[in-house]
């Protein structure tokens, strides 16, 4: 039986090994040209138990994050969370991150770079494969992790109910990391801005881990203009001297989906992971961690399928499917619906 994964996500990557292990045909698509070209050179926060629980070991270029400060809309109030956490989350670099996972499962998969996936092949009720560079390639399943705005996902028949993402549940984030100005360490080395300016969204100040570099995040539930984002990068800079002049990383606004995961993102031979169907963690972003889960949790219900004697294509139905998206939900659906309310 054969998998086509499209777009080399945390979670696609994971998901390659996992359900080449169980003994599928697995190609992966992706747009990128090369495993350092896939992801942003910036760091994200999860936490370590994930790859305790995966057996993953943690890649060395991590570490220990700072307690935050909560800094009210309007700047008149700032509180330290205090650090309780014994297992505290950690700051991955996403590119050795990445690295380490393809090491992994390029035994198990087979990745082919510089190719883009435009849409979905659709015949009697299922999906059957995807176009790759105007041409058709068939599968027994596909899994989507193409991104917020997956060409797979958008192009599905209306009848699918595949939940599509609103214009208001997206975070348009500007990062970038600035150099360190010559200045003493400020009290606060973690700032948050909740609704900076009153907006509708948040900003941050983080002291980076080797202390030379100022991690800054400007973001909004709606549009993010370079007007504003301007005005509010000039008024962390007022506030927070220690961000210097030189970016050294980043510096461009990425969209993020920031709401719950999709309420239906499985369909007869089609499922979605990681941005795909939002599982992200709405005011956090990283999705990291549920990537790396979600793609557990399809390998699990795929094998518990296995093991009940279903083949081909049944077990790649809906119903069969539909188990992987309750066990998402279960694991930290739930959990992302109390933030999102």
């Amino acid at each position: 039986m054969k998998v086509i994964i499209a777009g080399a996500g945390i979670g696609g990557i994971y998901a390659g090994e996992r359900l080449g292990e169980l003994g599928f045909e697995v190609v992966v698509y992706e747009k990128a040209k090369s495993v350092k070209e896939m992801r942003f050179d910036w760091h994200d926060v999860v936490s370590p138990k994930i790859f305790r629980r995966l057996g993953l070991p943690i890649p060395s270029e991590h570490f220990k994050v700072l307690p935050y400060s909560f800094v009210t809309p309007y700047e008149k109030f700032i509180k330290r969370l205090p650090a309780g956490d014994p297992d505290p989350d950690i700051s991955l670099e996403r590119v050795p991150l990445n690295e380490m996972l393809y090491n992994h499962a390029k035994a198990y998969a087979k990745f082919e770079f510089g190719k883009t996936v435009t849409a979905p092949i659709v015949k009697d009720n299922r999906v059957v494969g995807v176009v790759v560079d105007g041409k058709e390639e068939y599968a027994d399943f596909v899994l989507d992790s193409a991104g917020i705005y997956s060409p797979v996902r958008k192009n599905l028949p209306k009848e699918f109910n595949i939940t599509e993402i609103k214009d208001e549940e997206r975070f348009s984030a500007y990062r970038a990391f600035y150099n360190r100005a010559d200045v003493p360490e400020p009290e606060h080395t973690n700032k948050a801005y909740l609704k900076h300016f009153g907006g509708k969204g948040l900003s941050w100040v983080l002291l980076d881990d080797d202390t030379s570099k100022v991690n800054v995040l400007i973001g909004r539930l709606d549009s993010l203009n370079d007007s504003e984002r301007e005005e509010l990068l000039a008024d962390l800079k007022a506030n927070n001297p220690i961000i210097g002049e030189g970016i050294t990383r980043g510096g461009f606004t990425t969209l993020i989906p920031l709401r719950y995961p999709a309420t239906r993102f499985v369909a007869n031979g089609y499922a979605g992971i990681g941005d795909t169907a939002y599982m992200t963690i709405p005011m956090k972003g990283s999705g990291i961690a549920s990537g790396l889960i979600s793609a557990h949790l399809l390998w699990e219900t795929l094998k518990e399928a296995m093991d009940k004697g279903e083949n081909s294509p049944n077990i790649f139905n809906i119903e069969t499917l539909w188990n992987y998206q309750v066990k998402c939900y279960m694991e930290f659906g739930a959990k992302h619906c109390a933030v999102d309310i």
